[in-house]
């Protein structure tokens, strides 16, 4: 497995890394790092020396509230 494939387990929760991350949200790379800085997604937490990710539970829980937030009536 290739280092950007590498994913981490903490409690069950699976790590997402940037590139996964920003397929999942539909967005791009540089859109992804943006939001972070900027504060509407939180910034990802470091699970190395040279690796960071989001939760994926976190990732799930934006998908969710961003399909509640956008439902028409």
């Amino acid at each position: 497995m290739s280092s950007n494939q590498t994913t981490f387990a903490v409690t069950g929760n699976r790590f997402i890394r940037r590139k996964e991350a920003a397929a999942r949200l539909g967005i791009s790379l540089a859109t992804l790092d943006r939001w972070a800085a900027i504060g509407r997604v939180c910034k990802p937490s470091h699970i190395g020396p040279r690796a960071s990710g989001w939760p994926e539970s976190y990732l799930d829980a934006l998908i969710a509230d961003s399909l509640n937030t956008n439902t028409h009536n």
